[in-house]
């Protein structure tokens, strides 16, 4: 998924001579996307400010030289955005984002100077290979308790070309619960590469011994078991098309089990520590992505102690595996709540977040894509690179399987 990364101008345009008393003030944004796009029309582009303390939203159609117009009431903001455009002679769509948050209009903020404020224009090409599902809240098991074994993730070729599964890597951002900043946000700013935690899987092949057909999917299981056998309320995942196992993980563990029969093992092809029992993305908000490493083995990659590095603030603790953006073919970012949404994927790869409203472990839900149109027979799920626009609650596909 190729990016581009262009700027976003805020300009703060005060109304001046305002009174003390005065609790509102304008605020424009301004639009520059890059040369190739001078001929886009912007004004169908809606522009959403946010009051980050009370959720109160104001928004504004740009007009045609892409400029978003609001008067908002003094106070904390993030602005953002997300525009499709279809190139009519290619048939290529590109995706764009923007992302401005740590707004803040107030009655100081009117006596200084306006002063353009940079932000990201993310703009990038509609994924092959997408996160169609991803079910991690678990049911409430026979004994009342919270059941969680039998989280899974599916992978769609939402394209009309056929897609390998080969060599596509799976692994989870670090740190594995959003209610607490990332420790490798540095000055506001996540890092050019994303760290990933615990373990990074890969799909086995060479290049095209496992071809996903366009509307296919693949289901990859946490413990690809019968787990309805144990919990009625639960799911069957023994037929699951891959399990996140390895021979290596210690079979005392409860964690997981022996995928049953005729499923097939992804490769672990980085672990922190030996001793891990199963890879953790069970109960909480994760944040997963799909990458596919370039230009040498995964063997290679993870053996460079290069690609291996400490969190910033635990200089001996423990190892994160960093993935280059560029890499990524898709991400979604899950976060425990809209209090407690720490990002830890970037605006290149996700442009927002996703949580169930009122979601806790045993909720029996899971995240979805939203259909976006059926073509020719076939679903086409939607993929702007922002979950909170692409992704919502609902009933696991495979709860009646």
């Amino acid at each position: 998924m190729k990016k581009y990364i262009y700027s976003l101008l805020a300009l703060f345009f005060m109304t001046g001579c305002l009174k003390d008393e005065k609790i509102h003030t304008s605020l424009q944004l301004s639009l520059d996307f890059p040369e190739e796009f001078a001929d886009m029309d912007r004004t169908p582009i809606v522009v959403t400010l946010r009051n980050t303390s009370n959720g109160v939203q104001y928004k504004s159609n740009c007009d045609a030289n892409g400029i978003a117009s609001f008067s908002a009431e003094y106070g904390f903001y993030e602005a953002s955005f997300q525009h499709k455009h279809i190139d009519n002679e290619s048939g290529v769509i590109h995706i764009f984002n923007g992302r401005f948050e740590n707004i803040v209009l107030s009655q100081e903020m009117e006596s200084k100077n306006a002063t353009p404020y940079p932000m990201e224009i993310i703009a990038a090409t509609s994924a092959q290979l997408i996160i169609k599902e991803f079910y991690h809240y678990g049911c409430i098991g026979n004994d009342g308790k919270n059941y969680t074994y039998d989280t899974y993730l599916c992978i769609y070729n939402n394209s009309n070309q056929v897609a390998y599964l080969d060599s596509i890597c799976i692994g989870m951002v670090t740190p594995m619960v959003s209610n607490s900043p990332s420790r490798f946000m540095v000055n506001g700013s996540l890092p050019d590469f994303l760290p990933l935690d615990q373990m990074a899987w890969q799909f086995p092949g060479t290049g095209k011994d496992y071809p996903l057909q366009p509307g296919e999917e693949c289901v990859v299981a946490y413990s690809a078991i019968n787990h309805k056998a144990l919990h009625p309320n639960s799911i069957d995942l023994s037929k699951a098309d891959y399990a996140f196992w390895t021979e290596e993980f210690d079979m005392s563990s409860s964690q997981v089990q022996k995928p049953a029969i005729g499923v097939k093992h992804m490769e672990c092809i980085w672990r922190t520590k030996n001793t891990t029992k199963a890879f953790p993305i069970a109960n909480t908000a994760k944040a997963m992505i799909l990458f596919r490493i370039e230009g040498q083995s995964a063997a290679a990659y993870v053996a460079n102690p290069d690609n291996i590095t400490k969190a910033p603030d635990q200089p001996t603790g423990l190892d994160y595996l960093k993935v280059p953006q560029e890499w990524v073919l898709d991400g979604i970012e899950c976060v425990t709540s809209a209090e407690r949404n720490n990002k830890r994927i970037p605006t290149s790869v996700d442009a927002g977040f996703f949580f169930i409203d009122g979601g806790a472990a045993g909720c029996g839900l899971a995240a979805i894509r939203k259909v976006e149109e059926i073509a020719d027979g076939r679903i086409v799920y939607q993929d702007t690179n922002n979950s909170s626009l692409d992704l919502e609650s609902g009933t696991p596909t495979w709860k009646n399987r």
